[in-house]
């Protein structure tokens, strides 16, 4: 069974792109980073209910692990749930975005084409 690529597919994917690339470079330096689910769903402008459903998908592919975040004795909010990709989910959301058949903002200025 194959994952569709839909618009909201692809949007996440680039944002969850964004946060391995932030994780890798973070852990160059010697900290971590982790971008909260509800982050995620705002910067892919995708609703709450699109989202989960979404995930579930991708992690059932094993594209993406899900982390709860560890909330120190004494803070008193709910805990986080974090994503990230998969080794293997790299690799696969690398080639649905390459094939998604969009044309990026970044295209459109190099080969100055119309919006």
């Amino acid at each position: 069974m194959t994952i569709r690529i839909t618009r909201k597919t692809a949007r996440v994917l680039r944002v969850l792109l964004n946060v391995h690339a932030d994780r890798e470079y973070a852990a160059k330096a010697g900290g971590s980073f982790n971008m909260s689910s509800r982050s995620m769903m705002e910067e892919a402008r995708i609703s709450v209910s699109s989202f989960y459903v979404l995930m579930d998908r991708l992690e059932q592919h094993g594209w993406i692990e899900g982390e709860w975040e560890v909330v120190p004795k004494g803070v008193n909010r709910p805990r986080r749930r974090f994503y990230h990709l998969t080794e293997s989910g790299v690799i696969a959301a690398r080639a649905a975005i390459k094939d998604d058949g969009r044309i990026t903002l970044w295209d459109r200025v190099i080969r100055r084409l119309p919006q």
